[in-house]
C-alpha cells in the first residue's frame, strides 16, 4: 500500500473527523490533525498524530498546516439546522470555510483534497428531503 507523507484532515476533534484520523492511521498514513483549539487534546489520546491549530475562516492559519501536505480531507463543517445568526454560524464556516481550504490548498501545492459536505450546503426550499412515492 502507497503511504502518503502527510495528509491533513481538518475537523479531527469532530465524530467523523476523528475516526477518519484513526483509520488512516491504520492505513499507515501520517497524519496531521486539524483542530481550532490544541486545549482540547482529549480526543487524540493514544493516537499517533501531529495536532495542529487551524481555522478554516483563516486561510493563513490553513496555509501554515498544510505545508508539506500531498492530500487535504476536509471534513470540518457546521452541521446544525438552526441558528439566530444563520449566516455567521452555518453559512460562513461551510461556504468560506470550504473556500478557504480549496484555495489554500491550491496556493500550497496539494495534490488532492477529499471534501466532505455538509447538509447546510442544501437549499431546503427546493431540494426535496424525502423521496416523493
Amino acid at each position: 500500500m502507497n503511504k502518503i507523507s502527510k495528509c491533513l484532515v481538518t475537523g479531527a476533534n469532530g465524530h467523523l473527523g476523528n475516526n477518519l484520523v484513526r483509520a488512516l492511521i491504520g492505513q499507515n498514513y501520517h497524519v496531521r490533525a486539524s483542530v481550532r483549539d490544541l486545549d482540547n487534546k482529549r480526543p487524540f489520546a493514544g493516537v499517533k498524530c501531529e495536532v495542529v491549530c487551524a481555522d478554516i475562516l483563516d486561510k493563513n492559519s490553513l496555509m501554515i498546516v498544510m505545508k508539506d501536505v500531498e492530500t487535504v480531507f476536509h471534513v470540518a463543517s457546521v452541521f446544525k439546522h438552526w441558528s439566530p445568526d444563520p449566516q455567521k454560524d452555518i453559512i460562513e464556516p461551510n461556504v468560506i470555510g470550504t473556500k478557504n481550504v480549496m484555495e489554500a490548498a491550491a496556493e500550497c501545492g496539494v495534490k488532492k483534497v477529499i471534501l466532505v459536505s455538509s447538509i447546510a450546503a442544501l437549499d431546503h426550499s427546493t431540494v426535496p428531503m424525502k423521496e416523493d412515492t
